[in-house]
């Protein structure tokens, strides 16, 4: 292989690498890409077929207006969408079962497991086999790159074709047939409205893809940088929740390395831009409530199973945070203690505020522990049956 400049892939490699990928994923999920190439066909002839469909329709209620044509025309319509929207049903059905998420992930996955299976125990554990598979995950974490970007590739130029060509045959078929001379739109017969016609589509057809392609080279062009970053936030993000690296971060003061990425300059504080992006979700509140002009306690779940009473003197209980969390909770409401004293809490007048899933936790046929305060329960599939079957009103009941 011929030296050539990273950023930069010429189309002949790009196309080889292409082509390998289709053939990997065609061993891995067969059917994948006739899914995909049925659905988008479908997907994009039917708005095309209802427009040809009602605009014969139209011009034969603006014209001679015969029944028998009208009925026919109508007919044909209603058949054609019938078969087209049963079609796509079944062909979407096929796709999703083939480009579902947990399919082409598990089959990906796949594919290196066997990879390594496959390799001499010394190959794969070697620090080559290893900086390969953490480039590869980088890239495809951070852009979707690699083997998963090639089938949404493929999906959206079969996408883009197929619309091109439904727009094609519905500008030769129903816009190239003539307007009766006399109409204010006489004019649109001229050929030269034709090819300014031909000319817009081919024209967006091309423009799109380019644009296209110089947003993905800016991505390409950034890539090592990117991925460099990606392995630092992944490094020092969790340096403080793994207790597994204490020994090395003593031995090496890992610590000293990873207090850089905290810096007030840099995108990890607490004036960074991820804290910032944090901050406009549900955690935001729990940063306001650090300034706010009251006394804020933070009271961890050991804290109320340590004493009954740490409740007591409180106003207001917060709870925020997604189910099955630290920060909801989690298994925590599995213990009769907790619920009973945050339950005690509130029927003696304790202000809650619940944001996001408080409480949220699979336990006793409940997924909010305290649905019975909040007044809401999650769906999880176990109360579909709760519905009120005497309908009948009694205005003379005491209720």
């Amino acid at each position: 292989m011929k030296k050539h400049d990273e950023q930069y892939v010429p189309l002949r490699e790009a196309f080889a690498s292409n082509l390998r990928a289709i053939k990997l994923w065609r061993k891995l999920v067969p059917g994948l890409f006739a899914s995909i190439l049925c659905y988008k066909a479908l997907q994009a002839v039917a708005p095309y077929a209802t427009v040809y469909f009602a605009a014969r329709l139209l011009d034969e209620l603006a014209g001679r207006r015969d029944a028998a044509i009208l009925m026919r025309w109508v007919l044909i319509t209603l058949c054609t969408e019938a078969v087209l929207a049963v079609l796509t049903a079944f062909t979407k059905r096929w796709y999703n079962m083939r480009m579902g998420e947990d399919v082409t992930y598990q089959k990906y996955s796949r594919l290196f497991v066997d990879k390594r299976l496959s390799m001499d125990f010394g190959d794969a554990d070697g620090s080559y086999a290893q900086d390969l598979d953490s480039q590869i995950n980088q890239n495809a974490n951070w852009g979707m790159w690699g083997l998963l970007h090639t089938v949404y590739d493929v999906e959206a130029l079969a996408s883009g074709l197929f619309q091109l060509l439904g727009a094609a045959a519905l500008c030769f078929s129903l816009f190239t047939l003539p307007v009766p001379e006399g109409s204010a739109l006489s004019w649109v017969n001229h050929p030269l409205f034709l090819a300014g016609a031909v000319i817009v589509i081919l024209s967006s057809a091309f423009i799109a893809p380019m644009l296209s392609s110089a947003s993905q080279s800016i991505w390409a062009r950034f890539s090592k940088t990117a991925t460099f970053g990606n392995r630092i936030f992944s490094f020092c993000f969790n340096f403080g929740t793994e207790p597994k690296r204490a020994s090395d971060a003593r031995i090496y003061r890992q610590d000293i390395y990873c207090s850089g990425a905290y810096r007030e300059d840099t995108a990890f504080s607490t004036r960074g831009a991820m804290f910032k992006l944090a901050k406009k979700g549900r955690y935001g509140l729990i940063e306001a409530l650090s300034g706010a002009p009251f006394d804020v306690r933070f009271i961890s779940f050991e804290d109320i199973l340590a004493d009954a009473h740490v409740l007591d003197g409180i106003d207001v209980l917060i709870n925020v945070g997604d189910g099955d969390t630290a920060h909801t909770g989690g298994a925590y409401w599995e213990n009769p203690a907790v619920t009973a004293a945050v339950r005690g809490f509130i029927a003696r007048g304790g202000g809650f505020i619940g944001v996001g899933q408080p409480s949220g936790h699979a336990w006793q046929g409940h997924y909010f522990q305290l649905a019975g305060a909040l007044g809401v329960e999650k769906e999880t599939g176990f109360t579909l049956g709760y519905d009120k079957y005497n309908w009948e009103e009694h205005r003379d009941h005491f209720i």
